[in-house]
């Protein structure tokens, strides 16, 4: 079987299945290895008109270590992108790309009650 025809994990939040096209399944974590020879957690997209190219959220801050009155935890992020390999135009459309994917992944981890923890620690180095 190919990476292309490989099963998705089956996301779920709260024990119900979610959509099977959101964002989350059009992704999969990959280690990357920097040019100083270490590996970086990276996140692969392998569907949609992004395809093959390799990025990773390089600074990710709570702007507060509360949530908000509506439950929401607001963040700063920024990205760096490892791999293009279709040379595709990586504009504004794909910054917000990565803030859609970035707010689905923190909507589904806040379903975990342990996400409030995370978000007290004092210092947050990165997604994993």
């Amino acid at each position: 079987m190919s990476k292309d025809d490989a099963e998705l994990p089956e996301l779920t939040i709260d024990g119900q299945p979610i959509d099977d096209f959101t964002v989350l399944t059009t992704v999969t974590p990959r280690l990357y290895k920097t040019r100083k020879g270490t590996s970086e957690l990276a996140i692969e997209i392998i569907q949609g008109p992004y395809r093959g190219v390799v990025f990773a959220y390089t600074t990710f801050d709570f702007i507060d270590r509360a949530p908000d009155t509506n439950g929401f935890l607001p963040v700063r992020f920024d990205c760096a992108v490892y791999e293009n390999p279709n040379k595709v135009t990586l504009g504004e459309d794909f910054d917000l790309w990565t803030r859609e994917f970035l707010l689905t992944w923190l909507a589904y981890l806040q379903t975990s009650p342990n996400i409030y923890g995370f978000a007290k620690l004092p210092t947050i180095k990165g997604i994993h």
